[in-house]
């Protein structure tokens, strides 16, 4: 499996998210510029492009798992599926999650996360998820937002090695899966 990994932050003049956040509109962009980029390689399976986003990018991959998000970004083309970690279905007054997921999508949610809890996921992802959309979902408990991230105790983190591990390999199932 080749990775692919895009800096939405540094080009645009900051480290990450934590003073400044981007647009929504702004990482679908680099998103599906990014996708189209992959996809006119001629290794790269167009059908088989994928997106796994953290935090922020978490937000992305849960818009990207809606058709509103191709509309958005004037594109044709999708993602055949995409990975939240540390992400949320809400964010302050915004609705992350949309009710007209047609795509694949997985969020890997932190139990005791504070920056974006799990909270307002439930009853939503089980109501999407007997519907018939392909939404699927693991919390793990006693984990906090940036579990990925030694380091960081000031911002409320506690790295996890095993989470960061469990979470790499639940997500390389989910992508491997045939669609």
């Amino acid at each position: 499996m080749w990775r692919w990994v895009v800096d939405r932050f540094r080009p645009r003049g900051f480290d990450n998210c934590a003073a400044r956040v981007p647009a929504t509109s702004t990482g679908i962009a680099d998103a599906y510029a990014a996708r189209d980029f992959l996809a006119a390689k001629p290794f790269v399976d167009a059908t088989r492009v994928y997106q796994v986003g953290y935090s922020w990018g978490a937000f992305i991959s849960a818009f990207l798992a809606s058709p509103q998000s191709a509309g958005l970004a004037s594109s044709q083309r999708r993602f055949a599926a995409t990975v939240a970690n540390c992400g949320g279905c809400a964010y302050q007054s915004s609705q992350i999650v949309l009710r007209d997921i047609d795509r694949p999508l997985l969020m890997l949610l932190g139990e005791r996360d504070r920056e974006v809890p799990a909270a307002p996921c439930f009853p939503l992802l089980d109501e999407l998820k007997a519907a018939g959309a392909p939404v699927h979902r693991h919390v793990y408990p006693q984990t906090t937002h940036g579990w990925d991230k030694p380091g960081l105790p000031a911002r409320g983190y506690t790295y996890s090695a095993q989470v960061t591990q469990a979470a790499r390999s639940r997500a390389l199932d989910f992508l491997s899966q045939p669609r």
